[in-house]
């Protein structure tokens, strides 16, 4: 048998063996039939290889607050490939008030056909409750869009009867609910606070959105989901200590179907950084903010127990010039931290290298839970019948993240300080080479809406 590529002596989260590619498929991993060859054929000794990226928390095209990312779909989603991701899920911009749930989402299709170079989707999002909603969401399933997200604060926060009601319908309907869970109440008294004092530079950005308006939003929806018969529900951005024991005092109860997803710079970063000069401060003016190396260290402890399913991006990409709007007063800073390209690299570098995670998990939290909790069903593994997405990490390899060899838009990044122990150096989505040796091998928009699989 001759097949298009053949990968040779990989080290994978499950073992060492080879793969086999046919037509853009996974035909073979583990042993090649006897006589096989390949019409490429590449050597992976001393290398890691894992399934392609699947990220499902990124803003590559998003508008809010007045502010719009600098990068877009082509360079972002190259971002993504030359870290390793080879397919997203994309959270929406808010669409016209009262507008339908459709809206959006044809939207955001409309600005990453053509122009992605990686695999793509969307969650659909909730801007209000009305008697048409779940027809509404049925259409956009029939699109394709199987998971949706709502917000517990700002100014499409959901009133509890609704989220209730939501609940009741995601889970008849066999769909994912996302949660953005904050208190509202408690992150406007702080904000109305803050401001009659004048403590508005970055260096105050974290006490605005307190620790225990997550973990109060957290009660509430998890109460909520439990009410609803154990509706399935998407915990995003999971930063606090006080967040997860609210998640594992519902789980010791018995609740079902809680699933957690955490970011990077939770894990990486703390609120120590605000307390630098100013103009470093407005860098990381990031929802939820940066937290303490106590709730830190409690988020990696709860992704070696297991407790996590999910590492994404939260990829907002603005520029230094963006970002700096805020210096005196934070809220004219737009809020988020670029990370689809640093986010696989992070997790195997300070994670696996580190030893406080194992390769396995870093592959299920990065690549084959958030594909399979959101119904990707050919992504995510390095088995039979997958999608030829593939990543090959060296472990061997020092190197740092800079605004010179990052590949999007942005000038800077949040992981610039980190020594990092290993970089991924090649990557194969569909069965084609698009990523090596820090350079991308495709341009043009190659990525499919994946959604419909």
């Amino acid at each position: 048998m001759k097949y298009d590529l053949v990968i040779k002596n990989a080290y994978m989260a499950n073992g060492v063996g080879d793969i086999a590619v046919m037509d853009g498929c996974i035909e073979v991993c583990g042993q090649l039939p006897a006589g096989s060859t390949g019409r490429q054929v590449f050597d992976a000794a001393g290398h890691w290889v894992l399934p392609g990226g699947v990220d499902v928390h990124t803003h590559f095209s998003l508008r809010y607050g007045g502010h719009t990312t600098c990068d877009g779909w082509a360079q972002a989603s190259a971002s993504a490939l030359a870290g390793g991701t080879t397919t997203v899920l994309e959270h929406l911009s808010f669409g016209p008030d009262c507008c339908s749930p459709e809206l959006p989402v044809m939207t955001a299709y409309a600005t990453a056909v053509g122009r992605s170079l990686c695999d793509y989707g969307f969650h659909g999002i909730i801007q209000h409750i009305s008697e048409d909603l779940p027809a509404e969401m049925e259409k956009c399933k029939a699109r394709g869009v199987k998971s949706w997200l709502a917000s517990t604060a700002y100014e499409h926060a959901l009133r509890d009867v609704d989220l209730l009601r939501l609940m009741e319908y995601t889970k008849s309907a066999d769909m994912m609910l996302c949660l953005h869970c904050a208190d509202n109440e408690l992150q406007v008294i702080a904000g109305k606070n803050l401001a009659s004092s004048g403590n508005l530079s970055p260096a105050f950005f974290a006490k605005a959105f307190p620790a225990d308006s997550e973990a109060k939003a957290i009660r509430k929806v998890l109460a909520l989901a439990k009410s609803a018969g154990d509706a399935p529900i998407y915990l995003t951005h999971v930063s606090t200590a006080d967040g997860l024991e609210e998640i594992r005092e519902a789980r010791r109860h018995g609740q079902k179907n809680i699933y957690v997803e955490v970011f990077p710079q939770h894990l990486l970063l703390t609120e120590e950084l605000y307390a630098k000069d100013a103009s470093l401060a407005a860098l990381f003016v990031s929802v939820p903010p940066l937290r303490s190396q106590f709730d830190v260290d409690e988020l990696w402890q709860a992704m070696a127990n297991n407790e996590i399913d999910v590492v994404a991006s939260n990829h907002r990409a603005y520029l230094r010039e963006q970002k700096l709007k805020g210096i005196k007063d934070f809220n004219l800073s737009p809020t988020g931290l670029p990370g689809v390209e640093e986010r696989l690299t992070l997790l195997l570098s300070e994670g696996v290298q580190k030893g406080r995670i194992s390769f396995h998990q870093a592959v299920d939290m990065a690549c084959t839970r958030p594909a399979s909790l959101f119904g990707l069903q050919r992504k995510g593994q390095l088995d039979v019948g997958y999608d030829a997405d593939i990543v090959c990490f060296d472990p061997a390899v020092q190197h740092s993240f800079t605004a010179d060899n990052l590949h999007g838009a942005v000038d800077f990044s949040a992981y610039s300080h980190l020594q990092l122990q290993g970089r991924v150096e090649y990557v194969w989505s569909r069965g084609d080479l698009v990523y090596e040796n820090g350079n991308l091998t495709t341009s043009r928009g190659r990525g499919i809406y994946i959604n419909k699989q």
